[in-house]
């Protein structure tokens, strides 16, 4: 239960003397059928120390040539050609948004320093000749002194690989922000992610976001003075949603030349949101709900005013309109579950 890092060594001692498993924090087993949950485990204070992994344990090939489906545009090289492999960074997130459940939540936020990563990376591009590292965070960047020491880090050590990360949408809005923007280009980062969720107020104070729209505009328009591609995510379908806030949201995509990866709320065991649609009975069967549980881009459960019919309509129509004005090239029935796409237009626009 939570952090496994000093847990599955305690428990590997243990079981190897047969000692008592009550003894183990952080873990959770049956005996004689009750279920056993032993005390939580402090979290490790700094994950800069823990060991590095090991890929030679693992057939680590065959993980580097899938690498090349878990990389997204804008690829500078041939995608045959990418070898890269994960490398985590951060631990948790600063933000608490109640649609969204990750393991850390409601944890400290806790980095790495920039020592550790680029040591990491360095080690494992020597070792399997990687061109590509996926930082693969809930955060990586939380505030511009950190995000600027890493890309430092890494010009210094005279590392070259590419890379993309993601951040909160409201941590760049000066103009002299743009330094720190290309220090990161210089340093190999090609794409930068942050989430909009929703161009509508009374959502995103219901979201708990705390980010506004203009800021998001905003950061997204000096990472594009900056010659950076920027990636964003939707969550559709509050049950404040209505045609005209699904309408804001896609405006908001167009006019900041970003086509964004759109999703439907969809409650997690552990978020407020799904606190939410059990108290208001959208959510009567758990079980069932859990089991039917899938894709974000399919609705699974709609806790709006709208039909399930008025709703996707309204969301397909959106993504047409940004796949149309951002000359995306999308075919329709590829709207919503994108895979890979990159936008000419947009890419003259971030370079212009």
């Amino acid at each position: 239960m939570s952090e496994g890092d000093e847990t599955i060594v305690d428990l590997l001692r243990t079981l190897s003397v047969s000692g008592p498993l009550e003894e183990v924090r952080g873990i959770c087993f049956e005996r004689d059928g009750e279920i056993v949950r032993t005390p939580d485990r402090p979290l490790i204070s700094d994950i800069s120390n823990l060991p590095k992994i090991d890929f030679s344990l693992f057939d680590v090939e065959t993980y580097i040539a899938t690498s090349q489906y878990a990389v997204n545009d804008p690829l500078p090289i041939p995608r045959e050609n990418v070898r890269a492999l994960p490398v985590n960074t951060a631990r948790g997130c600063v933000a608490d948004c109640n649609f969204c459940y990750h393991v850390f939540k409601r944890a400290p936020y806790r980095y790495r320093s920039p020592e550790s990563i680029v040591d990491e990376i360095g080690q494992l591009i020597e070792k399997y000749d990687l061109n590509y590292i996926l930082f693969w965070d809930e955060l990586t960047f939380f505030s511009k002194k950190q995000t600027l020491a890493l890309a430092e880090k890494i010009l210094e050590e005279k590392l070259s690989f590419y890379w993309a990360a993601n951040c909160r949408g409201n941590l760049f809005d000066r103009d002299e922000d743009i330094e720190i923007m290309h220090k990161m280009k210089e340093a190999g980062c090609i794409s930068v992610g942050y989430s909009l969720e929703s161009a509508d107020l009374s959502i995103l104070k219901a979201m708990n976001k705390n980010v506004k729209v203009d800021q998001f505009s905003r950061q997204t328009q000096l990472f594009h003075r900056a010659g950076m591609h920027t990636v964003t995510s939707l969550v559709l379908g509050y049950p404040q949603e209505t045609l005209e806030s699904i309408r804001k949201t896609f405006d908001c995509c167009i006019e900041n030349r970003i086509y964004p990866s759109a999703g439907y709320l969809l409650p997690q065991p552990g978020s407020g949101m799904y606190e939410y649609a059990i108290e208001h009975g959208f959510i009567s069967d758990e079980e069932g709900y859990l089991l039917k549980m899938g894709d974000r881009q399919d609705l699974r459960l709609n806790m709006t005013q709208l039909s399930d019919k008025e709703m996707e309509r309204e969301v397909f129509e959106g993504l047409k309109r940004c796949n149309k004005e951002l000359n995306i090239g999308l075919k329709d029935e590829d709207l919503i579950k994108t895979l890979f796409y990159r936008s000419s237009a947009s890419d003259k626009q971030e370079n212009e």
